[in-house]
């Protein structure tokens, strides 16, 4: 792989004498198979022969990531000493990613120890309660355990237990997420997730019987998750694709145009049919304001909607 990647012949080689030559080059030919860029693959074959260079990869042990961050260290105050670098950052992790890459492809990298999470057997028994008891899907079991155990962790960091745990811890946690810039039903979720927990845990002596009921979530309103309306701009591209003058064409093209649209976003839509007097109009009600747009042939040029 290396002869098409490289033209001249002193690149080429330093790529072929290099450490680990073979290994780098089944590597190479992998990623390119996958479909890598070209440009992608010459900084990797680059980051590839130093890696080979800076660490000792011969025979067959299995290599820790430890070793592969050292040699990554090494490599950034070597760069350091001789100005190469400003930060030393970026250089780190493209040599702890790049290392971390080959050697998981080469099958010799040693495989990180499984840790569980805190209180992981409570959330095994939550899981088993939930799907064997109440009969949830796997996906509601999933995600519960998901918000209980993230719950757990913090509650770990904070030196307290699951039992232990009280409505000031639930609502610090539940704070934290909202300034996390999570939404009211993602916090909502988690609040119902860690409700169904607690009375789990209630239910079996292992906390107080009056948590579960103490936890609340933000309040969701009922067309929370609704678009306010057509916007403007779509509206006009609406109008300037009738082709016709005839205000009634018009009309109901735009109707069906967006009740073709409002099956996806949900979008009430009502028509006020005009009088003899009043000028021929299309009501657009939205949530929580209304528009009404004046049928005429050049519709699309005008700014001119007004409130309801």
């Amino acid at each position: 792989m290396f002869e098409t990647l490289y033209r001249y012949s002193r690149v080429l080689v330093r790529h072929l004498e290099g450490s680990a030559a073979e290994e780098r080059d089944r590597f190479v030919t992998h990623c390119v198979e996958a479909g890598a860029a070209r440009e992608s693959v010459l900084h990797l074959a680059s980051e590839l022969l130093l890696v080979a260079q800076r660490m000792d990869i011969d025979g067959t042990r299995a290599i820790t990531r430890e070793e592969i961050r050292s040699a990554a260290d090494r490599w950034v105050r070597h760069q350091r000493r001789h100005g190469h670098i400003r930060t030393a950052r970026f250089s780190r992790q493209r040599f702890v990613q790049v290392a971390t890459d080959w050697l998981r492809f080469l099958g010799r990298l040693e495989a990180a120890p499984v840790t569980r999470g805190a209180d992981a057997d409570l959330v095994d028994e939550f899981a088993a309660y939930m799907h064997e008891e109440r009969g949830l899907s796997a996906h509601t079991v999933h995600n519960r355990c998901w918000h209980v155990q993230a719950f757990l962790t913090w509650l770990d960091e904070q030196h307290c237990s699951a039992g232990a745990a009280n409505l000031e811890h639930v609502d610090a946690f539940l704070a934290m997420r909202g300034a996390q810039a999570w939404c009211r039903v993602s916090i909502a979720t988690a609040a119902s997730a860690l409700r169904s927990f607690f009375a789990h845990m209630a239910a079996r002596g292992r906390c107080s019987d009056g948590l579960a009921a103490g936890i609340e979530g933000p309040r969701l309103f009922k067309h929370e998750a609704l678009p306010m309306g057509p916007r403007w701009e779509d509206v006009q591209r609406l109008v300037a694709s009738t082709d016709t003058d005839r205000p009634q064409d018009v009309r109901e093209g735009l109707v069906s145009s967006l009740y073709k649209e409002r099956r996806q976003a949900e979008i009430p839509l009502t028509r006020e049919r005009p009088g003899t007097n009043r000028r021929q109009s299309l009501v657009i009600t939205s949530l929580p304001r209304t528009l009404r747009l004046p049928m005429r042939a050049k519709a699309a040029g005008s700014s001119r909607i007004g409130r309801r």
